[in-house]
C-alpha cells in the first residue's frame, strides 16, 4: 500500500514520466499490466465445468497476495514457548500449546476484520491514496477473508479441544456462545460468497452478505467485550460506517438527474446522464450507478465513465430485453 501511494504521488505531480528505463518497461509488461497466466484470463472456467469458475487477479495482484500469503504462515508458524510452570496452570504442556496456538490464531483473525471492512468499501481510502483499480481492492478482500475464516476455524478448534468433557457447559456462556456462532456465521459467508453464486444471483448473495457480516461483528463484539481486542471490532464500524457516510455525500452532490438510453445493438445500450459542473471524469474511472426503478432502486453496479461535452457517457451489457425508457440515475 505504502509503494502504491509512492508511485501515485509521482504520477499525479508529473515525476513518473522521468522513470523510463528498460528495466521498468519490463517490469510493466511482465509483472504490473499481465494477467496471472501467460495468455489468461481475469475469469474463466476452472476443473473443465462451467460451473466451477473463478476470478484471476493481475499478476501483480497475485505477487501481493503471495507475499501476505507467505508473511500469514511466518506469523503462524513463530515458534510457541512453553512456561516453565505450565503444570501450575495447565493439566499438562499439550494444554497450554493448544491455549496458545488457539490464542494467536483468534487475535489473528480479530486483526484481520477491519482489513475485511476496508478493502471491501466502495469508497476504499486505500484506492485514493494507491491508485490500485478496484477489483484489486475486491481480490484482497477474498484473500483476507479466507485466512480471517481459517484462523477463527483454528481458534474454534482449538477451543473445543481445550474444553472436552465441558463443551455443553461452555455453550451456556454468553462469550463462548457468541464465538461459535460467529464462527460459523464466517463459514456460511465464506459457503455462500463462491463465484458461481455471485455470477449467477448476484443481488441474493450481496444483501445476504452485508446481513451475514452485520450479524458476524455483533457475535465478535459480544465474544471478547469483557477480555479485550474490541478496538479491532470497533475500527471494522469506523470503516464502515466511513463508507456509507461518503457514499450519501457523493450521491447527494452528483443529485437525482434523468439519463437517456439508447440502444447500440442487440446486446449494449448507451447511457448519457448532464453532467455536474464539479464532477470530472478522468481515464479508467468507474461510477456505481443506481436506477430509479420501482424494482431495481436498490441495485448498483460499477461502469466505466467518461466526459462528452456536457455529459457523462457509459455503456451497459443487456442480460434480459426489457423495453428502454428514460430512467433517474444517481452516481455513487
Amino acid at each position: 500500500m505504502l509503494l502504491g501511494t509512492i508511485f501515485t504521488f509521482l504520477i499525479n505531480v508529473g515525476a513518473s514520466q522521468k522513470f523510463v528505463h528498460p528495466i521498468i518497461n519490463y517490469l510493466r509488461a511482465y509483472i504490473v499490466i499481465p494477467t496471472m497466466f501467460p495468455k489468461g484470463r481475469n475469469a474463466q472456467p476452472m476443473g473443465g465445468w462451467k460451473i466451477f469458475t473463478g476470478l484471476f487477479p493481475d499478476r501483480v495482484d497475485s505477487l501481493i497476495c503471495l507475499g501476505y500469503t507467505v508473511l500469514h504462515i511466518v506469523f503462524w508458524a513463530y515458534p510457541y514457548h512453553s512456561g516453565a510452570d505450565h503444570t501450575y496452570m495447565w493439566n499438562n504442556q499439550t494444554q497450554e500449546i493448544r491455549r496458545l496456538v488457539a490464542d494467536r490464531s483468534g487475535i489473528m483473525a480479530f486483526g484481520e476484520v477491519p482489513l475485511l471492512i476496508l478493502f471491501g468499501g466502495r469508497n476504499n481510502i486505500l484506492t485514493f491514496m494507491t491508485g490500485f483499480k478496484y477489483t484489486s481492492m475486491i481480490h484482497f478482500h477474498k484473500l483476507v477473508s479466507r485466512f480471517m475464516i481459517i484462523d477463527a476455524i483454528i481458534h474454534s478448534c482449538g477451543y473445543t479441544l481445550i474444553e472436552k468433557g465441558y463443551y455443553v457447559k461452555a455453550l451456556k456462556s454468553l462469550y463462548f456462545a457468541c464465538g461459535v456462532a460467529a464462527t460459523t456465521l464466517a463459514g456460511c459467508i465464506w459457503l455462500f460468497s463462491f463465484h458461481p453464486i455471485r455470477s449467477r444471483m448476484y443481488e441474493t448473495f450481496l444483501y445476504f452478505h452485508i446481513i451475514m457480516v452485520a450479524a458476524f461483528v455483533a457475535m465478535c463484539w459480544y465474544h471478547c467485550r469483557d477480555m479485550g481486542f474490541c478496538e479491532w471490532i470497533i475500527a471494522a464500524c469506523v470503516f464502515w460506517v466511513f463508507d456509507r457516510v461518503v457514499r450519501i455525500i457523493r450521491m447527494s452532490s452528483f443529485g437525482y438527474r434523468t439519463a437517456d438510453l439508447t440502444l447500440i445493438n442487440d446486446e449494449t445500450f448507451k447511457v448519457s446522464v448532464k453532467r455536474p459542473k464539479t464532477y470530472i471524469s478522468s481515464p479508467g474511472q468507474y461510477g456505481f450507478v443506481y436506477f430509479a426503478d420501482a424494482l431495481l432502486w436498490f441495485q448498483s453496479h460499477p461502469f466505466t465513465v467518461y466526459n462528452d461535452g456536457e455529459s457523462l457517457v457509459l455503456y451497459i451489457k443487456v442480460k434480459r430485453v426489457h423495453q428502454l425508457v428514460s430512467i433517474k440515475t444517481l452516481f455513487c
